[in-house]
């Protein structure tokens, strides 16, 4: 009786179909689950290596418009500005001034050789570079272990980069200290009452403002470029002269003779400084003209 009994509910089972997707359900839910966790974990990822790339390209942008001594903190303060704060939370910013030398074959682009693309030998860009972690969520259910450990809790590594180049757009200067010898080609102690009304300055050495920044607008200089103007920018080379033409032997703007200091005489008389160390010296106050083969020469300061 029991015999037959065990028989008849074995048949049944065998002709009973309830459940049978419940068990293909059960087989297909652990790569069902897998998908799913590393779909999101890579959104996730993609998502936080989007703002680092939005942080970067404005941070070297930023870099890239100052161009002065500060370009750095300058850079990292646009980044901040993101989310991405350089030594916390585990994220670095890293700014770099790139200037670019001829490429040979030991010396070529490679991930820690940084060149400025599509730019000649000795041009200047600015690379900045962010890398942080990001706790695992989810990928560890398909045994993904991530590329870092930080406390013993796995991590996984996101960075991004960007270069920039300062542009060329041209300034107006309405200052303009040419000498290359002295340490400072511009250099001031007070002068409250000096106003260059946002025009730009420019020195062939370094730049010294001390007390006020003359109401300039940016101070471009070749070496240390201190208190000048409401921006300072490093220029990689003196500027030439404009004026060079002129003390040459030009048929066309001078005569024949052209300019040279014998039509002065070697006199050429200057305004009293108070700098002591003006080159010169104080000369006769009266300018003087000289008469030469028709042209007339003014020897003085104006």
């Amino acid at each position: 009786m029991a015999l037959s009994y065990l028989l008849n509910q074995l048949r049944r089972l065998r002709r009973d179909e309830r459940g049978a997707t419940a068990v293909m359900m059960g087989l297909l839910a652990i790569p069902l689950v897998g998908f799913m966790a590393v779909g999101f974990e890579v959104s996730n990822w993609y998502m936080i290596t989007r703002s680092m790339q939005n942080a970067a390209d404005a941070a070297a942008v930023a870099a890239a418009l100052n161009g002065g001594s500060t370009y750095a903190v300058e850079a990292q303060d646009v980044a901040a500005t993101y989310g991405f704060v350089n030594g916390q939370n585990n994220v670095t910013v890293t700014v770099t001034q790139v200037t670019n030398t001829t490429l040979g074959p030991s010396n070529t682009p490679g991930p820690n050789n940084l060149f400025c693309p599509n730019l000649p030998a000795g041009a200047v860009c600015y690379n900045v570079a962010i890398s942080g972690y990001t706790p695992l969520l989810m990928s560890q259910v398909v045994g993904y272990q991530g590329n870092a450990n930080i406390s013993g809790a796995l991590q996984k590594q996101l960075a991004a980069s960007a270069m920039a180049t300062p542009g060329t757009q041209q300034a107006k200067l309405c200052l303009m200290a040419l000498g290359k010898t002295q340490p400072q080609d511009i250099r001031t102690n007070g002068s409250p009452t000096a106003n260059l009304n946002g025009c730009n300055t420019l020195s062939n050495t370094a730049a010294q403002c001390n007390g006020h920044n003359l109401g300039a607008g940016t101070s471009f200089a070749v070496g240390a470029n201190n208190g000048c103007g409401v921006q300072q920018a490093t220029i990689p080379q003196p500027a030439p002269d404009p004026y060079a033409y002129l003390a040459v032997n030009n048929a066309s703007v001078l005569g024949s003779a052209g300019l040279s200091a014998s039509h002065c005489n070697g006199n050429y008389p200057q305004e009293t400084g108070k700098n002591k160390n003006i080159s010169g010296g104080y000369n006769p106050p009266t300018p003087t003209w000289n008469v030469s083969a028709g042209n007339n020469f003014f020897c003085g300061d104006v």
